[in-house]
């Protein structure tokens, strides 16, 4: 028989557990009321190292670093992450 600390905590695994699925509803829904900041660099290739651009609030400033970094060091050597 199980003692009263043991079906406490599993009751509390069981009615804490949150999907994947959910926590990606959730987090969606958070960014959608600007709850959670998405932040945008731009990594780029240069003399065969990765480097990064400070990061930006707004995807339009990225873009802008993107047009620079890919004029700068090729096409295919800049990509815009966002985290």
């Amino acid at each position: 028989m199980a003692d009263a600390d043991s079906i406490s905590y599993q009751k509390y695994q069981s009615s804490h557990y949150v999907s994947e699925r959910t926590k990606q509803r959730i987090l969606s829904d958070m960014q959608a009321q600007g709850e959670v900041a998405t932040r945008y660099t731009v990594l780029y290739l240069k003399d065969r190292k990765e480097h990064r651009t400070p990061w930006f609030k707004r995807r339009e400033n990225a873009n802008v670093a993107l047009k620079l970094m890919r004029q700068k060091y090729g096409e295919k050597n800049a990509i815009i992450y966002v985290d």
